[in-house]
């Protein structure tokens, strides 16, 4: 008699209430998520006035609305991160024109961000021709520039990268 072996990954659903596996946390941020975001853009996305390191400058979006910061909050908890840290998280913006091209639609790429209990979400773009940022330390690492319009959907990094406590300019 010969035992037949059937293989299910990750993720697959078996029936209703079943399944293997788990999803990734995602998280999309609008410009109806906050009242007021710095920067050129506002809450709607916001320019890189230059190529400075993690730290400064950075995008903030604050005075949140409706659940945002239950659901931002949650997408911490369920990637099991710290709040009041920041991290490395994949990002795709909705649009960007990074500084030598031209608009993407839409966009990829790396962030380190952070949400802290004040209420406030911070961001950089990271640029990756600097591997710096992989040390985890922002100081080692370059902001890409250019200008990124939300929504942003954001899934945790692998592998998962602290970049700190919540420590901006």
């Amino acid at each position: 008699m010969v035992a037949n072996t059937v293989s299910i990954g990750p993720g697959v659903s078996i029936g209703a209430g079943w399944s293997l596996g788990s999803s990734t946390p995602t998280l999309t941020i609008t410009s109806a998520d906050f009242n007021y975001g710095n920067y050129s853009g506002g809450n709607t996305g916001y320019v890189t006035p230059n190529g400075g390191d993690l730290f400064c400058p950075f995008y903030y979006l604050n005075s949140p609305t409706g659940d945002v910061a239950t659901r931002i909050t949650n997408f911490f908890t369920a990637c099991g991160y710290d709040i009041n840290t920041s991290y490395v998280f994949n990002a795709t913006f909705a649009t960007a024109t990074p500084l030598g091209s031209g608009t993407q639609t839409p966009y990829s790429c790396l962030v380190r961000a952070n949400w802290n209990t004040s209420g406030e979400f911070d961001m950089v773009v990271i640029d990756q021709t600097n591997t710096g940022w992989q040390t985890g330390y922002p100081g080692n690492g370059t902001q890409l520039q250019g200008t990124f319009s939300l929504p942003v959907t954001l899934t945790p990094y692998t592998p998962t990268t602290s970049m700190g406590a919540i420590n901006w300019c």
